[in-house]
Protein backbone atom coordinates (compact mmCIF):
# COMPACT_ATOMS: atom_id res chain seq x y z
CA UNK A 1 0.00 0.00 0.00
CA UNK A 2 1.11 3.63 -0.41
CA UNK A 3 2.32 5.46 2.70
CA UNK A 4 -0.96 6.90 4.04
CA UNK A 5 0.88 9.48 6.19
CA UNK A 6 2.58 10.99 3.13
CA UNK A 7 0.61 13.34 0.89
CA UNK A 8 -3.02 13.06 -0.17
CA UNK A 9 -4.52 9.85 -1.57
CA UNK A 10 -7.52 9.24 -3.81
CA UNK A 11 -9.69 6.43 -2.42
CA UNK A 12 -12.45 4.73 -4.38
CA UNK A 13 -15.03 2.37 -2.87
CA UNK A 14 -17.57 0.65 -5.09
CA UNK A 15 -20.26 -1.89 -4.26
CA UNK A 16 -21.70 -4.42 -6.69
CA UNK A 17 -24.16 -6.81 -5.09
CA UNK A 18 -22.32 -7.85 -1.92
CA UNK A 19 -18.83 -7.30 -3.36
CA UNK A 20 -16.88 -4.30 -2.07
CA UNK A 21 -13.91 -3.09 -4.13
CA UNK A 22 -11.33 -0.60 -2.85
CA UNK A 23 -8.86 1.37 -4.96
CA UNK A 24 -6.13 3.72 -3.74
CA UNK A 25 -4.63 6.24 -6.17
CA UNK A 26 -6.28 4.41 -9.06
CA UNK A 27 -4.96 0.91 -8.19
CA UNK A 28 -7.24 -1.87 -6.94
CA UNK A 29 -6.09 -3.41 -3.65
CA UNK A 30 -9.21 -5.17 -2.33
CA UNK A 31 -12.27 -6.86 -3.79
CA UNK A 32 -14.20 -9.18 -1.51
CA UNK A 33 -17.73 -10.42 -0.95
CA UNK A 34 -19.42 -9.45 2.33
CA UNK A 35 -22.44 -11.70 2.72
CA UNK A 36 -23.88 -9.63 5.60
CA UNK A 37 -23.88 -6.36 3.64
CA UNK A 38 -27.37 -4.81 3.99
CA UNK A 39 -29.27 -3.60 0.94
CA UNK A 40 -29.55 -0.08 2.41
CA UNK A 41 -26.96 1.74 4.54
CA UNK A 42 -26.03 5.08 6.11
CA UNK A 43 -22.77 6.26 4.50
CA UNK A 44 -20.23 7.55 7.02
CA UNK A 45 -16.57 8.43 7.59
CA UNK A 46 -14.88 7.59 10.91
CA UNK A 47 -11.42 8.20 12.37
CA UNK A 48 -9.60 7.82 15.67
CA UNK A 49 -6.43 8.43 17.66
CA UNK A 50 -5.21 6.60 20.75
CA UNK A 51 -1.91 6.93 22.59
CA UNK A 52 -0.44 8.44 19.40
CA UNK A 53 -2.07 11.12 17.29
CA UNK A 54 -2.66 12.33 13.74
CA UNK A 55 -5.12 14.54 11.86
CA UNK A 56 -7.51 12.52 9.71
CA UNK A 57 -9.27 14.53 6.98
CA UNK A 58 -11.30 13.91 3.84
CA UNK A 59 -11.96 16.26 0.91
CA UNK A 60 -13.30 16.17 -2.62
CA UNK A 61 -15.95 13.62 -1.64
CA UNK A 62 -18.28 12.31 -4.34
CA UNK A 63 -20.94 9.72 -3.47
CA UNK A 64 -23.34 8.21 -5.96
CA UNK A 65 -25.93 5.49 -5.62
CA UNK A 66 -27.61 3.45 -8.31
CA UNK A 67 -24.74 3.66 -10.80
CA UNK A 68 -24.97 1.67 -14.02
CA UNK A 69 -22.11 -0.57 -15.07
CA UNK A 70 -21.69 -0.31 -18.84
CA UNK A 71 -20.46 -3.24 -20.91
CA UNK A 72 -16.88 -2.93 -22.15
CA UNK A 73 -16.17 -2.46 -25.87
CA UNK A 74 -17.20 -5.57 -27.73
CA UNK A 75 -20.66 -5.60 -26.14
CA UNK A 76 -23.00 -3.31 -28.05
CA UNK A 77 -20.41 -0.69 -29.04
CA UNK A 78 -20.11 0.65 -32.59
CA UNK A 79 -16.74 -0.12 -34.23
CA UNK A 80 -15.74 2.38 -36.90
CA UNK A 81 -12.89 2.99 -39.30
CA UNK A 82 -9.85 0.84 -38.51
CA UNK A 83 -11.17 -0.26 -35.09
CA UNK A 84 -11.84 -3.94 -34.47
CA UNK A 85 -11.53 -6.78 -32.01
CA UNK A 86 -7.98 -8.03 -31.37
CA UNK A 87 -8.44 -11.27 -29.50
CA UNK A 88 -10.24 -10.20 -26.31
CA UNK A 89 -8.99 -6.61 -26.71
CA UNK A 90 -10.13 -3.69 -28.82
CA UNK A 91 -7.61 -2.42 -31.37
CA UNK A 92 -8.24 1.12 -32.53
CA UNK A 93 -5.52 0.99 -35.20
CA UNK A 94 -3.18 -1.61 -36.62
CA UNK A 95 0.49 -0.71 -37.13
CA UNK A 96 -0.14 0.76 -40.58
CA UNK A 97 -0.03 4.25 -42.05
CA UNK A 98 -3.05 6.55 -42.30
CA UNK A 99 -5.32 4.56 -40.00
CA UNK A 100 -7.93 6.03 -37.67
CA UNK A 101 -10.66 4.28 -35.75
CA UNK A 102 -13.23 4.73 -33.03
CA UNK A 103 -15.51 2.67 -30.83
CA UNK A 104 -18.63 4.46 -29.57
CA UNK A 105 -21.21 3.39 -26.98
CA UNK A 106 -24.58 4.13 -28.61
CA UNK A 107 -26.50 5.20 -25.49
CA UNK A 108 -25.84 8.62 -23.92
CA UNK A 109 -24.86 8.53 -20.26
CA UNK A 110 -24.84 11.18 -17.53
CA UNK A 111 -21.34 12.64 -17.18
CA UNK A 112 -21.44 13.90 -13.58
CA UNK A 113 -20.18 11.00 -11.46
CA UNK A 114 -18.74 9.05 -14.39
CA UNK A 115 -15.85 6.70 -13.56
CA UNK A 116 -13.83 4.95 -16.28
CA UNK A 117 -10.80 2.68 -16.00
CA UNK A 118 -8.95 0.85 -18.77
CA UNK A 119 -5.56 -0.51 -19.74
CA UNK A 120 -3.88 1.14 -22.73
CA UNK A 121 -1.17 -0.32 -24.96
CA UNK A 122 0.58 1.68 -27.67
CA UNK A 123 3.46 0.33 -29.74
CA UNK A 124 4.56 -2.20 -32.32
CA UNK A 125 5.21 0.38 -35.05
CA UNK A 126 7.37 3.39 -35.84
CA UNK A 127 5.85 5.75 -33.27
CA UNK A 128 2.60 7.59 -33.96
CA UNK A 129 0.22 9.14 -33.24
CA UNK A 130 -1.93 8.48 -30.18
CA UNK A 131 -5.38 7.78 -28.78
CA UNK A 132 -8.15 9.27 -26.65
CA UNK A 133 -11.01 8.46 -24.34
CA UNK A 134 -13.72 10.88 -25.43
CA UNK A 135 -17.05 12.21 -24.15
CA UNK A 136 -18.88 13.21 -27.31
CA UNK A 137 -21.91 15.46 -27.62
CA UNK A 138 -25.07 13.43 -28.00
CA UNK A 139 -25.68 14.76 -31.52
CA UNK A 140 -22.58 12.86 -32.70
CA UNK A 141 -23.26 9.88 -34.95
CA UNK A 142 -22.26 6.60 -33.32
CA UNK A 143 -20.44 5.75 -36.56
CA UNK A 144 -18.30 8.90 -36.38
CA UNK A 145 -14.52 8.86 -36.72
CA UNK A 146 -12.53 12.06 -36.27
CA UNK A 147 -9.54 13.20 -38.29
CA UNK A 148 -6.45 11.01 -38.31
CA UNK A 149 -2.76 11.62 -37.66
CA UNK A 150 -2.08 14.19 -34.93
CA UNK A 151 -5.85 14.66 -34.45
CA UNK A 152 -5.85 11.19 -32.81
CA UNK A 153 -9.19 10.23 -34.36
CA UNK A 154 -10.88 12.92 -32.22
CA UNK A 155 -10.27 16.11 -34.21
CA UNK A 156 -13.47 17.42 -35.75
CA UNK A 157 -15.73 15.68 -33.23
CA UNK A 158 -17.59 17.74 -30.63
CA UNK A 159 -16.86 17.03 -26.98
CA UNK A 160 -14.02 16.55 -24.52
CA UNK A 161 -11.29 13.90 -24.52
CA UNK A 162 -8.44 12.59 -22.40
CA UNK A 163 -5.66 12.32 -24.99
CA UNK A 164 -2.43 10.32 -25.01
CA UNK A 165 0.01 11.43 -27.72
CA UNK A 166 3.29 9.83 -28.83
CA UNK A 167 4.32 12.02 -31.77
CA UNK A 168 5.28 15.69 -31.59
CA UNK A 169 3.94 18.17 -34.12
CA UNK A 170 4.04 21.95 -34.15
CA UNK A 171 2.00 23.26 -31.22
CA UNK A 172 2.30 20.08 -29.14
CA UNK A 173 4.51 20.06 -26.01
CA UNK A 174 6.46 16.85 -26.69
CA UNK A 175 6.39 13.41 -28.28
CA UNK A 176 5.09 11.82 -25.07
CA UNK A 177 2.30 13.66 -23.27
CA UNK A 178 -1.22 13.46 -21.91
CA UNK A 179 -3.77 16.22 -22.38
CA UNK A 180 -7.41 17.19 -22.07
CA UNK A 181 -8.59 18.06 -25.58
CA UNK A 182 -11.58 20.31 -26.18
CA UNK A 183 -11.54 20.75 -29.97
CA UNK A 184 -9.24 21.92 -32.75
CA UNK A 185 -6.87 24.87 -32.99
CA UNK A 186 -6.58 24.13 -36.71
CA UNK A 187 -6.52 21.08 -38.95
CA UNK A 188 -4.15 18.53 -37.46
CA UNK A 189 -3.72 20.33 -34.12
CA UNK A 190 -5.95 19.61 -31.14
CA UNK A 191 -6.86 22.35 -28.66
CA UNK A 192 -5.90 21.42 -25.09
CA UNK A 193 -7.23 22.76 -21.80
CA UNK A 194 -4.07 21.33 -20.21
CA UNK A 195 -1.16 19.00 -20.97
CA UNK A 196 1.54 17.16 -19.03
CA UNK A 197 4.78 15.67 -20.41
CA UNK A 198 6.22 14.35 -17.12
CA UNK A 199 4.61 10.93 -17.52
CA UNK A 200 5.91 7.38 -18.15
CA UNK A 201 6.80 6.43 -21.77
CA UNK A 202 3.43 5.67 -23.36
CA UNK A 203 4.96 3.32 -25.96
CA UNK A 204 6.53 1.11 -23.28
CA UNK A 205 4.41 -1.60 -21.70
CA UNK A 206 0.77 -1.34 -20.67
CA UNK A 207 -0.60 1.61 -18.72
CA UNK A 208 -3.63 1.92 -16.47
CA UNK A 209 -5.83 4.95 -17.12
CA UNK A 210 -8.62 6.29 -14.92
CA UNK A 211 -10.90 9.16 -15.93
CA UNK A 212 -13.47 10.67 -13.57
CA UNK A 213 -15.98 13.49 -13.98
CA UNK A 214 -17.33 15.56 -11.10
CA UNK A 215 -19.60 18.35 -12.34
CA UNK A 216 -17.51 20.05 -15.03
CA UNK A 217 -14.17 18.85 -13.63
CA UNK A 218 -12.40 16.11 -15.58
CA UNK A 219 -9.58 14.28 -13.78
CA UNK A 220 -7.08 11.90 -15.41
CA UNK A 221 -4.95 9.34 -13.58
CA UNK A 222 -2.10 7.43 -15.25
CA UNK A 223 -0.70 4.34 -13.52
CA UNK A 224 -2.33 5.40 -10.26
CA UNK A 225 -1.04 9.00 -10.29
CA UNK A 226 -3.23 12.03 -10.95
CA UNK A 227 -1.69 13.80 -13.95
CA UNK A 228 -4.43 16.22 -15.04
CA UNK A 229 -7.46 17.96 -13.57
CA UNK A 230 -9.29 20.70 -15.47
CA UNK A 231 -12.65 22.44 -15.47
CA UNK A 232 -14.06 22.20 -18.99
CA UNK A 233 -17.33 22.71 -20.82
CA UNK A 234 -18.86 19.34 -20.08
CA UNK A 235 -22.09 18.08 -21.66
CA UNK A 236 -24.63 16.88 -19.11
CA UNK A 237 -24.91 13.67 -21.13
CA UNK A 238 -22.42 12.22 -23.57
CA UNK A 239 -21.64 9.33 -25.87
CA UNK A 240 -18.54 7.54 -24.60
CA UNK A 241 -15.86 6.68 -27.16
CA UNK A 242 -12.29 5.58 -27.66
CA UNK A 243 -10.40 6.94 -30.69
CA UNK A 244 -6.94 6.38 -32.15
CA UNK A 245 -4.98 7.32 -35.25
CA UNK A 246 -1.77 6.91 -37.26
CA UNK A 247 -0.43 9.24 -39.92
CA UNK A 248 2.87 8.82 -41.73
CA UNK A 249 4.22 6.82 -38.79
CA UNK A 250 2.52 3.80 -37.23
CA UNK A 251 1.56 2.03 -34.02
CA UNK A 252 -1.01 -0.36 -32.66
CA UNK A 253 -3.40 1.42 -30.27
CA UNK A 254 -5.25 -1.07 -28.08
CA UNK A 255 -7.42 -1.03 -24.95
CA UNK A 256 -8.43 -3.83 -22.56
CA UNK A 257 -9.96 -4.39 -19.12
CA UNK A 258 -12.39 -1.50 -19.57
CA UNK A 259 -14.63 -0.78 -16.55
CA UNK A 260 -17.21 2.02 -16.77
CA UNK A 261 -19.63 3.16 -14.05
CA UNK A 262 -22.15 5.87 -14.93
CA UNK A 263 -24.91 7.40 -12.76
Amino acid sequence: MPNFRSGTHVVGVTVSGTTITVTVDGKQYLSTSVASLPSQVLAAFTGATGGLNDMHAVSGVSVSSGATVLPPPGGGWSYNGSAGMWGADTRLTPAAKSQNGSVVYPVAVQTNGLQVQFNMQIGGGSGADGMTFALLNTSTATTAVGAGGSSLGFGGLSGVAAAFDTHAVTGYPSSNFAGIATGLVKAGELKFAGTVSEIPPLRTGTHNVEVTVTGSVLTVYLDGVQVLQKTVTMPAKALLAFTGANGGLTDIHAIRNVAISAP
